[in-house]
């Protein structure tokens, strides 16, 4: 059992940094610092990954405690 939950919350922590650096990497794009085809200069993308970011950070502040 301790096995299987250490296991689930390696898996989480994981997500949650993929969700905080892809999250910043759309933010960026969308503020035009990284060049992109679709996202460059996109408010959309902004809160996109704004949103992604704060939501990774939680979930790793969730996991982590």
């Amino acid at each position: 059992m301790e096995a299987g939950l250490r296991r689930s919350r390696r898996a989480l922590v994981a997500l949650a940094v993929l969700a905080i650096l892809s999250g910043a990497v759309f933010a960026l794009q969308g503020l035009r610092f990284l060049p992109s085809r679709v996202m460059y200069g996109e408010p959309l993308w902004v809160v996109v990954g704004s949103a992604m970011v704060v939501c990774g950070a939680i979930a790793l502040w969730a996991v982590r405690r």
